[in-house]
């Protein structure tokens, strides 16, 4: 009897696993649809593209705050002129640039207002490091969804601000913190760039 029931319990398991399978091959192309359509909802609430607004000239607020949240980002002492540089050209020439780097002054504003009751540049180095803890998203999380479906700018201002920021930075600064006196591109002498930190140390 037992046994019987064992043998029963199986080929019911197997006749469920079989029709399961045979129904989600029937339903294949029924289900990549569906899959896509999930796929590319997440990728454009956690993506979102930038606004086709007009480009122009940044307002003195917004250059100091997001000369202040280079500095956080990157917790080194960096010359700042090339970042200037490189939020001016895009202001100026991409469109949704301009629009993007000002409300993510003035939302840095908002929130070191709330949390401190000063702006953002005026904050200490760990009253600005708390306010940017807002930006500090990881791709994938649940947190990025929740973010994407109540304040999609946070993830705007962390895919075109904090990450342009972080690469700009390990394409220039970067470079002067492993031991060159500048980066690729920049003039440094005949033969300088040509030889890495240690011989030249030993040269001199």
């Amino acid at each position: 009897m037992r046994s019987s029931l064992t043998r029963r319990r199986v080929l019911t398991v197997l006749t469920g696993v079989a029709l399961g399978g045979m129904t989600l091959w029937l339903l294949r192309p029924w289900t990549r649809g569906i899959l896509a359509r999930l796929s590319g909802r997440y990728e454009s609430l956690t993506h979102p593209a930038l606004a086709r607004a007009a480009t122009g000239a940044l307002g003195p607020r917004a250059l100091q705050v997001l000369q202040a949240a280079v500095s956080t980002l990157v917790d080194t002492a960096v010359e700042m002129s090339h970042y200037v540089e490189y939020f001016t050209w895009r202001a100026e020439n991409l469109p949704g640039y301009r629009q993007l780097y000002e409300e993510f002054a003035r939302r840095l504003d908002l929130a070191a207002a709330r949390r401190d009751g000063g702006g953002f540049a005026e904050g200490d180095a760990e009253s600005r490091r708390r306010v940017l803890q807002k930006v500090d998203l990881q791709r994938g999380s649940l947190r990025t969804v929740v973010v994407a479906l109540i304040d999609p700018d946070w993830l705007r201002f962390e895919q075109y601000v904090v990450r342009e920021v972080l690469a700009l930075f390990v394409r220039t600064d970067g470079w002067v913190l492993l031991g060159y006196e500048t980066w690729p591109g920049t003039p440094r002498g005949l033969d300088l760039y040509t030889r890495p930190p240690s011989i030249r140390r030993h040269a001199a």
